[in-house]
């Protein structure tokens, strides 16, 4: 009767064993396939949308506001920026991307007299109500005057976790009458969710 007992004890003691064993594996299991699933969000956010855009600086220099910047020409005739404000629109469009707002841009840089030299500036895109949708830089140079460059922006309020990689060239598109500096930049480039995550 011992040896039953005894037997038993060990029997039961294995089944113990075994059973943590199995709820160990289970909890493995579970925690993988979580992970899986909250995984699952990220992967879909690194898709990339192709996007193409419109923008321009016909709202003209905000010379009255006290961030507004300065420009002067030099003996030689090359035109320097320093922080220079500039309004106009920023279209930007593509899958489940739609952006008709106004842009403010502060340029920084140089034009040589012959249409050459480099400019950089802080990009700010507003709805018509004044939420930010996008912030960023414009790093760019000119080539016969017209600016060509590239553009970084990263999304807030309806575009939070979005970044923008854009190129942008200046083109005479309805600026018809002044072709030599139309003023108005068409972009192309792709909209990231979550890059690098």
């Amino acid at each position: 009767m011992l040896a039953a007992m005894f037997n038993q004890q060990v029997s039961t003691r294995s089944l113990r064993k075994s059973f943590g064993k199995w709820r160990l594996i289970v909890a493995v299991v579970v925690g993988i396939v979580v992970l899986g699933i909250t995984a699952l969000p990220s992967a879909a956010q690194r898709e990339a949308t192709a996007v193409t855009g419109y923008a321009n600086v016909f709202g003209g220099l905000q010379s009255d506001d006290p961030d507004a910047g300065f420009f002067f020409f030099d003996a030689a005739g090359n035109l320097h920026r320093q922080h220079l404000k500039a309004k106009g629109a920023f279209i930007l469009t593509g899958d489940r991307i739609d952006v008709n707002a106004t842009q403010t841009v502060w340029i920084t840089g140089m034009k040589t007299s012959d249409g050459g030299g480099a400019t950089s500036a802080r990009v700010l895109v507003e709805s018509a109500a004044g939420e930010t949708l996008w912030q960023g830089n414009l790093h760019g140079h000119f080539d016969v005057h017209y600016l060509y460059g590239n553009v970084l922006l990263h999304g807030e309020g309806l575009y939070e976790g979005l970044t923008a990689k854009l190129e942008i060239w200046e083109e005479c598109v309805y600026n018809t009458a002044n072709c030599a500096n139309p003023s108005e930049y068409l972009m192309k480039g792709t909209v990231y969710a979550n890059p690098g995550g």
